[in-house]
């Protein structure tokens, strides 16, 4: 709901509406790059320990968050239609 009252909001032109999904969005990005960084040292914890259910968990936070920067971006750069109410 935050996204859709920023976009409904904004009062500017369509390039500094851009640079503000970008920069809103930012968070998402680098949660997936650390994430990503977290799964290529995936490393077992013991002796025999097999990474492959925390790697399917990374696999899912990066899906997650990459859904999670589309959407944030999507609400916030373009089209300030009428999305609530």
């Amino acid at each position: 709901m935050t996204w859709v009252f920023i976009n409904r909001s904004w009062q500017g032109r369509r390039k500094d509406r851009l640079k503000m999904g970008l920069l809103g969005s930012s968070f998402y990005l680098f949660l997936v790059l650390f994430i990503l960084y977290k799964w290529i040292i995936l490393k077992p914890a013991f002796p025999g320990d097999d990474t492959f259910m925390a790697a399917i968990g990374l696999l899912f936070g990066m899906i997650v968050s990459i859904v999670a920067f589309i959407t944030c971006f999507s609400f916030t750069a373009f089209s300030k239609q009428d999305v609530v109410g």
